[in-house]
């Protein structure tokens, strides 16, 4: 069709209009809407205007296409140049060209404007209404004039959407000329379509004949492929129909029968259908008439043709197949086979649901594929050797959508099964799931009754019974159900518990049976025994008695339960021909007692017998021996003789030995008396002797004992005398043989007594007696000798003294020598008895005072050796230092204590009179004491600061920012591992300090590392000028975060000293941060996110950006939660937005609405309605919460609170001007300019939009009031804040609730009186850079002399705020100012500690 050169057109659109934008959310709405109408009416118009006159159009071209097509046929075989025949033209006459082209816009115009157009939405009147204040747009008074605006907009609406469908539809000709008029202003949008605005005969019967002539669907050749095609298309390619009748198959026989059924019937369609198809070609003459231009296309509508047949076929296959499973019309639905199994402890079907849903999908996938290899008729007969495939593939949302249909179908039909399934696993899951196993397992892992387990195994034969009796199929729909297999494995599950209940108690059955006759063998084992002792004889009449009076009962009842449980196994339990044996001896053991306590009573009557007799025997034993002992202890006093007391002290001990023999018999006797209930002897004698002989033992022993060691000291070695030990020997020697003598003179005393009273009773009877006691006179003689024997040695010890002294050397012989006229002096040979033959009385008052001298220089020389001995087991400990195999040395305090000790006593020793002999070696030592010492000190100072600064160093990110001091470093570090590893092979401290030049290396590696520290300290400086937070932590903290740059998590322990309410951010796998997270949780997207990776390690840089993308997301976040506070309900949106957000927000609004109502003069009202706003929060309270959501309501129920309390002060004192002091003095926040304001009386502060997380708010009393208005007006000031008063006031609490309210970060410190003006100084810049809060909690701790430089510093803050500069030199370093820093001091009057503040 050629295209209209007409201007005055109809277009027809093809591509949909897209909706109007909305355009109400501003004042000239009105205005808009006249000039721009809803794309989406345009577009529904459209279509509905196109149909229509799609309808009226074509209707004429409709009745004529079939002449058209019969006419071009009779012409077939004419040339294509044959003038084709066309209605005659309207005569010109009849009606002008003008007047037919503005009936036919006329026309057109009414079409258009009588076509649907859609109303106006609800939406966009409710997006109107809420450009209302809600004052009017609540106020009943104006809801008829509200109908009545919204009446007149909705006509306006419809009106001008159809005024636009005309003009952007129709072309308007000129009145005056007929021309084309100038185009309206239109929508931009692509116009296409066809042209209906000029009158169309002509074009539409030229195009009728165009139609009939180059149509190749028209050709006969298509309709005679259309009715070869009709019996395939009728039938389908697969027939399952027939598959119900065939009663219940196996799902995969099924799927392979399908497969084999498509290729079957494929091949049918290729050797019969195909092939008449292609013979319809073969005749060219029926085609010669198209030009081979055309030829292209037409087989390529030929293609188009037996793609829509094929596609046909399939479709219809796979409908049929698809509703075989049709849930109204189930007739043929196939019925398929499956079971029910126990498979890895679980009841499932086989095949599975899922598999069986695959299946019966499957088969659309198999039709879909099949047919796809139909050659083109065109390559067909060509002749190549490779074929063209026609494209013949369903397309995959058909498939889809089939496929779909039947696994919803699929849903339906596994109901019935799922329920059967889900009835046995009601049932029976315990049985597999190990619910039972550990039942049993539990029952039998504790002591049982056999009446328990009887119930137990009782119990799973009847469940085992009731599985069997269950319907072994389920006939259903779809599914042909088998659960025989199913019953089976739960009946073997079953029979497994029993056989093990059963196991359990025929172990329990055997053991207690060889218990039983192991006791009965054990009782008739003990009975027949023949006892060797009287013990074993009373414990076997014992035992005998237990066994008769409790052992055999017991064992009755347990025969009688063995019994019991006995006959219950015989019911369910087969026994061996072993077990049968055991039973048996058990059931006859009690016959057999009787016989065996007879012979028992035989054989403890005959032992009772021979124990007595030879009991008897042993006691006349004793009392002879013991007659004897006592006579042989009167014999030792005869012993006399001095030189005989090493016999007498061996006799003394044969005594004792054969005393403490008979004690034992003695012993022994008593407990068989007992045994035979005799009465018990007793031997007083053996106690007698044991007085008697005690004295004796003493005497014999102390004098064998002196004569030795006197013998030792005379005649042995003199060099080897110590005057000490021997005066000390000599002493104890005396001790002890004055209590003997004592002892044996109180004998004598008595002795003497008896003898008088025996010889006066003589002259009475005129009887001689002999004297009895002459022989103990004789022992107490033996003890006089050897005290005169000691004393006369005690009056040599002065002279032993003197002679012996261990510190008399080769000089002070030399002197005694001198003085006695000949050579004193001690060689191998001499002896004490030799030296006191020189008869030294005449000269000892001169040997004593030489004795003495060589004393003293003796203890100052040991003293030094005894010094020097000690180091010698003094070493130094080291440890491993983490994992680095580097020892580092332990504790050294005894080391320093030691050394402090002998340096002193070194110190003491020199000033001695008595030092001079050996002056030069003291010197020496305390030399080496001295450096000792030096060394240790320095040595100490250079593994502390090895140890702070190894860890630092040994990260490649430190090496790398600070080269100069890694090289230092290094230096040190090889002298510390030479050092430590000296120590580690010889780690005795005067060796280990002994190494060369060590106090020299020791005191160059301090130096080292004081350059070191002055770097370090340089770079970190560095690096919080940059990022002024870092002042905030110590420099161990900063350490730790810049020696882990490649990882920035490890940022995040340190992160709530930069800022305070975040806790945590979250990064990806990348490290990129996407959002920051508060202590208690509360998770804030950022608005940008920000990649850690491109700051490259400088951790500074992208913490930096944190801060400022903290402030734009608070920032933003707190416009949009403004911008949706109107249109949401309040109880729903303070729970979709941040705490802090949600505060901020609320209290703007607050601030606005106490204004209108101001304004209004309606605050009592507003009053009201806060109250009412409470309530609603505190309900939302009282119900289910997230613990987010709970710490936000509860803050903001705080805010409340205030915010209604200051709003009843406003009204009970009338407030009606809005610049009344008594609003002004309030905390007010605005949003202006996308900013929030914060004002209180003249003071305006901008919102610092720091991130504070989901925090507490403090409670807001009158005082609070008052000391935010004092505060708020120092900080605008540029002043300093300083609350005072008694401690627990909330004086801290109050300055960080104020800085939470305009959101800037707040840092709290504790003085102390140890704080020094450097560290305050360092925090001072931090506060500058970062414009933070700080609040020095008892501030008057501090020392005045540190308090006046402080004074100092917090001036030249205060001068720099209030001079507006952005960068000042403070304590000689330039920074940057944020204005918005602010010092607060808290101070406690009146305690101990505090000081005055200066003037």
């Amino acid at each position: 069709m050629t295209e209209s050169k007409d201007p005055y057109r109809y277009v027809s659109l093809r591509k949909p209009i897209p909706p109007i934008p909305f355009l109400m959310n501003n004042p000239q709405t009105s205005r808009r809407l006249s000039q721009t109408r809803s794309k989406l009416s345009q577009m529904r118009r459209t279509k509905l205007t196109h149909d229509m006159l799609m309808s009226t159009l074509n209707s004429q071209a409709t009745s004529n296409l079939q002449s058209i097509t019969i006419q071009n046929r009779m012409n077939r075989n004419k040339p294509e140049t044959q003038p084709i025949s066309r209605p005659p033209p309207f005569p010109d006459e009849m009606m002008s060209s003008d007047r037919r082209m503005r009936l036919n816009y006329e026309f057109m115009k009414k079409c258009v404007q009588s076509a649907p157009i859609p109303t106006m939405s609800e939406d966009t009147w409710e997006s109107m209404l809420t450009l209302l204040p809600p004052l009017l747009r609540d106020n009943a008074a104006y809801f008829p004039l509200i109908d009545s605006l919204h009446f007149e907009i909705e006509k306006e609406y419809e009106q001008s959407l159809r005024r636009y469908n005309v003009s952007t539809t129709l072309l308007k000709p000129d009145a005056s000329t007929g021309k084309p008029g100038v185009e309206q202003p239109r929508m931009k949008f692509d116009e296409e379509g066809l042209d209906f605005s000029t009158p169309w005969r002509d074009s539409y019967e030229q195009a009728r004949q165009n139609i009939a002539l180059r149509l190749n669907l028209l050709h006969p050749a298509m309709q005679t492929i259309l009715q070869l095609s009709q019996r395939f298309l009728a039938v389908p390619l697969v027939d399952c129909s027939l598959l119900r009748a065939e009663g219940p198959v196996d799902s995969e026989n099924m799927k392979n029968n399908v497969i084999l059924d498509c290729e079957k019937n494929e091949e049918k369609i290729m050797s019969s259908w195909f092939h008449e198809v292609v013979s319809i070609f073969y005749d060219t003459n029926s085609f010669s008439h198209i030009p081979p231009s055309r030829k292209e296309s037409f087989y390529n509508c030929v293609s188009q043709l037996m793609v829509n047949i094929i596609t046909g076929i399939l479709s219809h296959t796979i409908t049929s197949w698809v509703e075989l499973f049709n849930p109204q019309d189930m007739t043929h639905l196939p019925l398929y086979k499956m079971q029910l199994v126990l498979e890895d402890s679980e009841m499932v079907f086989s095949p599975t649901l899922q598999e069986l849903e695959d299946v019966v999908t499957g088969v659309v996938d198999t039709i879909a594929k099949s047919l796809q290899n139909v050659p083109t008729i065109h390559s067909y007969m060509s002749g190549a050797s490779s074929f063209t495939l026609i494209k013949s593939s369903l397309d995959e949302s058909i498939v889809e959508q089939n496929k779909k249909l039947l696994k919803d179908r699929l849903v339906t039909y596994f109901e019935d099964a799922k329920k059967h399934l889900k009835n046995f696993e009601d049932k029976y899951r315990y049985l597999f799931d190990g619910t039972a196993q550990k039942e049993i397992d539990s029952f039998l892992a504790k002591e049982f009754e056999m009446d328990d387990i009887f119930e137990i195994i009782l119990r799973y034969k009847e469940v085992s019974r009731e599985i069997a009796l269950e319907d072994s199929f389920g006939h259903y729909h779809l599914i042909d159900l088998n659960v025989e297999q199913l019953k089976s494995s739960l009946v073997y599950i079953c029979n497994g518990f029993v056989s093990q209940l059963l196991l359990a108690l025929v172990e329990l059955h055997k053991e207690s049976n060889n218990e039983i006759i192991a006791e009965f063998e054990n009782i008739k084992t003990r009975a027949l025994k023949q006892p060797e002792d009287t013990p074993e004889m009373i414990d076997l009449i014992s035992f005998t008695t237990r066994a008769t009076t409790e052992t055999i009962p017991r064992l009755h009842n347990d025969i009688r339960t063995a019994a019991k449980r006995l006959f219950f196994l015989l019911d369910h339990y087969f026994f061996n021909d072993k077990e049968i044996e055991l039973n048996k001896v058990t059931l006859n053991w009690p016959s057999k007692m009787e016989p065996i306590f007879e012979e028992n009573d035989d054989i403890v009557a005959e032992a009772k017998k021979q124990g007595e007799t030879f009991l008897g025997d042993r006691r006349e034993k004793v009392m002879i021996d013991l007659s004897k002992l006592m006579k042989k202890v009167e014999e030792f006093n005869e012993c006399s003789d001095m030189d005989m007391m090493g016999q007498y002290v061996k006799d003394v001990m044969q005594v004792q030995k054969k005393l403490n023999e008979l004690t034992g018999e003695i012993e022994f006797i008593n407990r068989e008396e007992e045994l035979f209930k005799w009465e018990v002897s007793s031997y007083t004698e053996v106690e007698q002797i044991s007085v008697m002989l005690e004295p004796y033992q003493k005497l014999f022993t102390t004098v064998l004992k002196w004569q030795r060691t006197e013998k030792k000291w005379m005649d042995g070695a003199f060099l080897d005398l110590n005057p000490e030990d021997i005066e000390a020997a000599v002493e104890e020697f005396w001790q002890e043989i004055y209590k003997v003598s004592k002892v044996f003179s109180k004998a004598t005393k008595k002795a003497d007594n008896k003898d008088k009273l025996t010889a006066t009773t003589t002259r009475r009877s005129s009887v001689a007696v002999p004297k009895t006691e002459q022989h103990t006179q004789d022992a107490y003689s033996v003890c006089l000798n050897m005290q005169k024997s000691v004393k006369a040695f005690k009056a040599q010890l002065p002279v032993v003294n003197i002679m012996c002294n261990p510190g008399l050397r080769t000089r002070h012989w030399n002197g005694m020598s001198e003085i006695i006229g000949f050579d004193l002096t001690p060689d191998s040979g001499t002896t004490l008895r030799k030296m006191l033959k020189n008869n030294l009385d005449p000269v000892l008052v001169e040997f004593e005072g030489i004795s003495n001298a060589a004393t003293k220089e003796f203890g100052l020389e040991r003293a030094m050796l005894k010094m020097q001995e000690e180091w010698e087991v003094i070493v130094f400990n080291t440890t491993t230092y983490r994992d680095t195999g580097i020892k580092i040395l332990a504790s050294v305090d005894e080391i320093q204590t030691t050394l402090d000790d002998q340096i002193i006593k070194t110190q003491t020793m020199r000033g001695s009179p008595f030092i001079k002999p050996f002056e030069k070696d003291i010197r020496v030592w305390e030399d080496k004491l001295v450096l000792t010492q030096e060394i240790i000190d320095e040595w100490l100072k250079v593994q502390s600061q090895w140890l702070y600064l190894e860890p630092i160093f040994s990260s490649p990110d430190i090496m790398s920012q600070m080269p100069e001091e890694g090289r230092l470093f290094q230096t040190v570090d090889k002298n510390w591992r030479d050092t430590m590893k000296f120590v580690t092979h010889d780690p005795k401290v005067l060796s280990a300090t002994s190494m060369p030049g060590m106090l020299t290396k020791m005191k160059d590696s301090n130096e080292l590392l004081d350059r070191i520290m002055k770097g370090l300290n340089d770079y970190l400086e560095k690096k919080r000028l940059y990022f002024a937070r870092f002042f905030f932590l110590s420099n161990d903290e900063m350490l730790e975060i810049l020696s882990e740059t490649k990882d920035p998590t490890r940022v995040q322990p340190h992160l709530k000293k930069c800022f305070e309410g975040i806790a945590n951010l979250e990064f990806t796998k990348e490290y990129d941060i996407l959002a920051m997270m508060s202590s208690e949780k509360e998770k804030v997207n950022l608005t940008a996110t920000i990649s850690t990776a491109e700051a490259r390690g400088a951790v500074e840089k992208w913490l930096l950006q944190v801060q400022n993308e903290m402030k734009t997301t608070v920032q933003e976040e707190t416009k949009q939660s403004w911008e949706a506070y109107p249109t949401e309900k309040r109880d729903e949106w303070v729970l979709n937005w941040p705490g802090q957000v949600v505060l901020a927000v609320s209290q703007i609004y607050w601030t606005m609405q106490v204004h209108e109502a101001i304004r209004e003069n309606s605050l009592p009202e507003y009053c009201q309605f806060l109250k009412e706003q409470l309530e609603v929060i505190v309900s939302l309270v009282r119900g289910e919460l997230t613990k987010q959501a709970r710490i936000t309501l509860g803050a903001l129920v705080t805010i409340d609170v205030h915010a209604r309390d200051t709003v009843e002060h406003l009204a009970a004192l009338q407030v009606s001007l809005e610049n009344s002091f008594d609003w002004l003095c309030h905390m007010r926040y605005y949003w202006e300019d996308e900013n929030c304001v914060i004002r209180i009386i003249n003071a305006n502060i901008t919102y610092g939009y720091e991130y504070l997380g989901n925090s507490s708010r403090l409670v807001i009393t009158p005082l609070t009031d008052r000391c935010y208005r004092t505060l708020v007006s120092a900080y605008h000031l540029h002043l300093g804040g300083g609350p005072e008063g008694p401690a627990g006031t909330g004086k801290t609490e109050t300055v960080k609730d104020l800085a939470k309210a305009i959101a800037i970060q707040c840092v709290v410190f504790n003085c102390s009186d140890g704080l020094d003006f450097l560290a305050m100084g360092k925090f001072f810049k931090g506060l500058a850079a970062a414009g933070a809060w700080s609040c020095f909690d008892e501030f008057n701790r501090i020392e005045l002399e540190v308090l006046s430089v402080i004074a100092q510093q917090m001036l030249t803050i205060q001068r720099a705020v209030l001079a507006g500069v952005s960068r000042f030199i403070f304590e000689g370093t330039e920074l940057d100012i944020i204005p918005s820093c602010f010092v607060n001091i808290t101070m406690n009057p009146g305690y101990a500690g505090r000081s005055e503040l200066p003037d």
